[in-house]
């Protein structure tokens, strides 16, 4: 049934949560389904948790021309080992089936699994961890702007630490990057330090951005300069940690060097949840490893569907890398999703039927200077998102959805002049302005010409952001 050990570990590792196996089991009984049929059938009500987890299966599941979820070869296997597991605890012991049985007692050997959240400063001191480890105790920490971490053993750390979700900052012993790598998501900044304890500011540039955000009228105003500033910043911050660069010295990169065959059309998914990513343009196609004091870890596919058109996943946690595509190729769709590290995209290519973007956190910089798809879709649930997008020639309409549940977002569009703006904004929490041409538009904003219609709709739940739509 399974080829291989490889495809075995993909497997397994993918079905770790019982919501994804539940979307295994509900697309290989009942076939395609929508996201909001999926969202029904699972019973998650948080669209953003069921997108999170079926990023964790793209490996099992696609999208169809309809644009519903199927799965793929790999996917039928995968279903396959989950009936076969089912029948096998029906026949040893019935009513009960596999899954129940696995979690009841993989909670028997964790013990208890506590939670500690919403706090402005955080130390885990080694007492604490010792005394956790001892009792066999599991700790989630999430919500923190500042998280400390004392020294303590790699295996200690590993046992304790269940997961680090939605941290601003987190201070690390350089011992222990690679489990921390492992255990962050929806992490900003990770900053790892030699000694007893790191050398911490109290007033450092992300902190200060954080209490600077209490003068609203100031922020709607000064949001692309922060951001860009910000964004700028911080993520040279993050490549140099990642390298290994220490003050003074001078790091000589060993790439990892492959060279992509692309296809006329190209089918795009990046997903990066740590590390440091430059996607931009070149002569010729390559992708590019570079070498950082912890082994980086990341995962390509390419499929050649023919020569006109083929696929590319790219899956980054940790690590330095470089992607560059021939200005000639075609992106037929470019899907990003970012929960972490930093992502710099700067492609001119022309991008023909959709984008897709989900921002949970990290620093992204993404400009596209060639759009001429008909949807455009962007979910900001935190980090700091800068877009700068162009399109091109566009026959008839052009949407772009918008959705801000937290961080901050500052996003430009460059439209052709004689376009016709239709901007519908809900906001119903948080702060979003919209601009056309530097002028800032009502939450219904609706413009009268015969030519391309470009709508833009955006809706605001938590978090701050600005948009201003150029006509050029």
């Amino acid at each position: 049934m399974v080829n291989n050990d490889k495809e075995l570990d993909e497997i397994f590792n993918a079905l770790g949560h019982e919501i994804r196996r539940n979307v295994i089991r509900i697309l290989g009984s009942k076939g395609a389904r929508s996201f909001t049929q999926l969202m029904k059938d699972v019973g998650v009500d948080d669209s953003s948790v069921l997108a999170f987890h079926l990023r964790k299966l793209r490996r099992l599941i696609r999208k169809n021309e309809q644009g519903d979820y199927e799965l793929t070869n790999l996917g039928v296997k995968a279903y396959k080992i989950l009936k076969e597991l089912s029948l096998g605890e029906e026949r040893k012991e019935e009513g009960k089936s596999e899954e129940v049985k696995v979690e009841v007692s993989r909670e028997r050997k964790e013990g208890e699994v506590i939670t500690i959240s919403d706090k402005i400063s955080l130390t885990l001191t080694k007492d604490m961890l010792m005394n956790w480890y001892k009792e066999g105790k599991k700790v989630v920490i999430e919500d923190v702007i500042k998280l400390i971490i004392e020294p303590v053993s790699r295996e200690v750390f590993k046992s304790v630490i269940k997961g680090i979700y939605d941290v601003v900052t987190v201070y690390a012993p350089r011992e222990l990057s690679a489990e921390v790598y492992e255990k962050c998501m929806d992490v900003g900044t990770i900053k790892f330090y030699e000694g007893k304890e790191p050398k911490v500011k109290r007033r450092g540039k992300v902190s200060s951005i954080i209490i600077d955000l209490s003068g609203i009228s100031e922020v709607l105003s000064t949001i692309p300069q922060i951001v860009t500033k910000v964004t700028t910043a911080l993520s040279k911050q993050l490549e140099g940690m990642i390298l290994g660069i220490k003050e003074g010295e001078i790091y000589i990169s060993e790439p990892i060097f492959k060279e992509i065959k692309t296809p006329k059309n190209l089918i795009t998914t990046i997903d990066i949840e740590g590390g440091l990513l430059k996607v931009m343009n070149s002569d010729k196609s390559y992708f590019k490893v570079l070498k950082s004091q912890t082994a980086p870890l990341w995962d390509l596919d390419i499929d050649y569907h023919d020569e006109n058109e083929g696929s590319l996943e790219l899956a980054i946690q940790s690590g330095a890398f470089e992607m560059c595509l021939e200005p000639n190729v075609t992106l037929k769709s470019l899907s990003l999703y970012c929960s972490g590290g930093a992502l710099n995209v700067d492609l001119g290519n022309k991008v023909k039927e959709s984008v897709e973007l989900h921002i949970e956190g990290g620093l992204s910089n993404i400009k596209l200077g060639n759009v001429v798809a008909e949807d455009v879709g962007i979910k900001l649930d935190g980090g700091l998102f800068r877009g700068e997008f162009s399109y091109g020639t566009i026959t008839r309409k052009a949407k772009l959805y918008a959705t801000v549940q937290g961080g901050v977002l500052n996003l430009v569009l460059r439209v052709p002049k004689d376009s016709c703006v239709k901007v519908k904004r809900n906001v119903y929490g948080g702060f979003i302005k919209v601009s056309v041409n530097g002028r800032t538009v009502s939450a219904e904003y609706s413009e009268e010409c015969e030519g391309p219609i470009i709508e833009v709709s955006i809706e605001g739940y938590e978090g701050i952001g600005s948009v201003n739509i150029v006509k050029e």
